[in-house]
């Protein structure tokens, strides 16, 4: 029987036109964890899937995290678009983070001045600086004073309306403590040069939580849903680079006194609020998670609506009635509900993991298309996505305020995208005694420990 979502283009056994867009009825099979192929006719007597959508295969992110591939065991073939990523450098350093300092005068190895100018004017200023030629001190100064004098006048005139949209921004956000009562955590051991890394957990609620979220459609009641996507973002203690942990929803976990089955699916915790998800990330990985940052359906709308929407790249042509996600192959632009139905579709990327993937891509963009518009030429467009981003959010308390948010960002911003690593956490088919489970997942031991210690010693992550 066919995936539901999936695209089949027409060949000479079949009687359509080509490139027609097909729908087909939903699998009885979850995505198939774990079945092996029937190497002739293929899976429930259907030929093998070559012409099913798989995200662009970027062996540089790390994406797969040691998880299973697809049911028919292949990898997926290379990208043929360009969606604007740059593939991560997986364990592409050569020193731990606490060999971060640099001498005076010296130019960064792990600041990548392509990236920062484009243009090539900031390498050019450099190699002048190594030899010696360049401006004229004089010229050098009065430039920089015109600068500092123009910027200047931009951030007063910005500053002007800055008390109104400092409280109109704070007033949005929603705050809440990042552990249940009674609950603690270690804090971050700093390196040597007294840098600590930082851990950010991100969770998407797929409830109906507010007006917004209900005219997105769907059960209006839903307001104490699963996690629809949870992430820990790690940044290094020198911020030289970021790694973003999936951790997939339908994998089998104990869950921590605030909840009520004390063995569920690991999404089930923000049943019981985000300090409860808080704390199940925290036991089962031994992460100190510092804060938190849940984002609601609408938020997805109107962060993308904008940024005037984010490219995502694919290598089929993809459609999933159910979450009405409808793409060409190639690179499309997403924004609103599409972008909201390219992060939840269940069905049209065959499995779970492929789904992680595309969420990872969508991140990816999200990020670069932030940095890109992060100028105070862009003032309008960032203050559209300020609004949108703490309307839609729930965070700790310790992110409350709008100066801790933009703390963060800033922390952010200092990664280059380029140092960015996606992975997943490894799972396998659930084993347990619990014969409702049998189409859920459980973590591959000891693969997803060794994972966990990567990220808590702040060292890149090999995957075994």
């Amino acid at each position: 029987m066919r995936g539901e979502g999936q695209w089949w283009p027409s060949d000479g056994d079949r009687r359509h036109e080509p490139g027609a867009w097909r729908d087909a009825s939903p699998s009885g099979d979850r995505a198939g964890h774990g079945r092996q192929p029937d190497r002739g006719g293929g899976i429930d007597g259907v030929p093998r899937r070559h012409d099913v959508w798989r995200p662009p295969s970027d062996a540089g992110t790390g994406v797969h995290g040691g998880r299973q591939r697809a049911e028919d065991g292949r990898r997926p073939p290379a990208a043929r678009c360009d969606s604007g990523a740059r593939p991560a450098r997986r364990a592409a350093w050569d020193a731990p983070s606490s060999h971060g300092a640099h001498r005076p005068g010296r130019i960064n190895p792990d600041i990548d001045l392509d990236e920062l100018d484009p243009s090539g004017h900031a390498r050019r200023t450099a190699a002048a600086g190594r030899t010696g030629r360049g401006r004229p001190a004089g010229r050098k100064r009065k430039a920089l004073k015109w600068v500092s004098l123009s910027l200047a006048t931009v951030l007063l005139a910005v500053l002007g309306a800055g008390e109104y949209l400092y409280v109109h921004l704070s007033g949005n956000i929603k705050s809440t403590s990042l552990l249940p009562d009674g609950v603690t955590q270690a804090g971050e051991v700093p390196n040597r040069f007294g840098q600590s890394p930082l851990n950010i957990l991100l969770l998407g609620n797929g409830g109906r939580v507010n007006a917004q979220d209900c005219r997105l459609g769907g059960a209006c009641a839903d307001t104490a849903s699963a996690a629809d996507t949870m992430m820990v973002v790690h940044l290094a203690a020198d911020r030289s680079n970021m790694t973003v942990m999936s951790i997939p929803r339908d994998s089998i976990v104990h869950l921590p006194a605030c909840a009520h089955d004390p063995t569920d699916l690991i999404n089930a915790s923000l049943v019981h609020g985000p300090a409860c998800a808080v704390q199940t990330v925290h036991d089962i990985t031994g992460l100190t998670i510092d804060h938190f940052i849940e984002i609601d359906m609408s938020g997805v709308v109107t962060m993308s609506n904008a940024l005037g929407g984010v490219p995502v790249c694919v290598t089929n042509n993809v459609y999933d009635s159910y979450s009405h996600l409808k793409l060409p192959k190639g690179t499309s632009v997403i924004q609103g509900t599409q972008a909201l139905a390219w992060l939840r579709t269940r069905h049209a990327f065959i499995n779970e993991v492929y789904r992680e993937q595309a969420q990872h891509m969508f991140l990816a963009a999200l990020l670069r298309k932030l940095k890109a518009n992060a100028s105070l030429t862009h003032v309008t467009t960032l203050y559209s996505v300020a609004d949108a981003a703490t309307k839609a959010l729930t965070v700790d308390s310790g992110l409350g305020s709008v100066l801790d948010l933009l703390s963060l960002a800033q922390e952010i911003g200092k990664v280059p995208t380029s140092r960015v690593t996606m992975l997943s956490v490894p799972t396998i088919p659930y084993a347990g005694p619990n014969p409702a489970w049998k189409q859920q997942l459980q973590f591959d031991q000891p693969a997803a420990d060794s994972m966990f210690a990567a990220l808590k010693s702040d060292t890149p992550y090999t995957k075994p």
